[in-house]
């Protein structure tokens, strides 16, 4: 079969879209997870996480692996715990975690993004970059970021911790078009529109010369959660 990056004829592997790791740290002591998937909330089990058989050759898997390992080094909650306070008076309002390497953790989010989008997976239907599809896949092949303003990431650190993980969705903030990536404990909010990012949203984007500036979200009362509880009431 024809690998989706390198394009070329070769025997394709079990490629995991989101880092098998995330999904072990998640799942903790139990022996596995469940999904909740489809309109109408079906439960099946998740053993270690979702993974596509028809989109990378193991080359390929290894190049992206290289960023999905620093991705798991990075967001993690002790990493997070270990950062400076960012307080709006009184108020936790989320961390400076300090120096990381730019491009690796950008590309980790590009190379998420375009694996969702180029999936067969029930879980990433709603996923499609369309026209920017190609541009993602040409900057992983070049080990590249791109602009500064292109595939913007907002990373934001849910207060409660860790109790579900949602499939990405769509989104828009002040009219500009984002997905949100779930990563257990975390969301980080891509930018998938050709308009500069948000000026509400520019001093808190990963940029290349400046610290990892983590937002706080409180994950009980919010919309990821509403949907959360919707989907296993569904289930049940």
């Amino acid at each position: 079969m024809i690998c989706k990056l390198c394009r070329e004829n070769k025997k394709l592997i079990k490629a995991h879209i989101l880092p098998e790791g995330f999904f072990r740290r998640m799942r903790k002591d139990e022996a596995h997870l469940f999904a909740i998937t489809g309109k109408g909330g079906y439960k099946k089990r998740l053993p270690i996480g979702e993974y596509d058989q028809e989109i990378l050759c193991k080359d390929c898997d290894a190049k992206l692996g290289v960023w999905d390992n620093y991705a798991l080094k990075i967001l993690k909650k002790e990493t997070f715990e270990q950062g400076g306070d960012i307080m709006f008076g009184e108020i936790l309002v989320g961390r400076e975690v300090g120096d990381v390497i730019y491009e690796k953790l950008k590309l980790f989010f590009v190379s998420l993004l375009w694996r969702a989008s180029i999936s067969g997976r029930d879980v990433y239907k709603a996923i499609k970059l369309g026209v920017y599809e190609e541009r993602a896949r040409q900057l992983i092949l070049d080990n590249s970021p791109g602009l500064d303003d292109e595939f913007s990431v907002n990373i934001y650190r849910f207060v409660n911790d860790e109790y579900g993980l949602l499939n990405p969705s769509n989104d828009r903030y002040e009219g500009i078009n984002y997905i949100n990536l779930y990563i257990p404990g975390y969301v980080a909010c891509v930018k998938v529109d050709r308009r500069r990012t948000p000026q509400s949203y520019v001093a808190w984007k990963l940029s290349r010369h400046a610290p990892l500036y983590i937002g706080l979200r409180d994950y009980i009362g919010s919309p990821e959660f509403r949907a959360l509880i919707g989907a296993v009431s569904r289930s049940r």
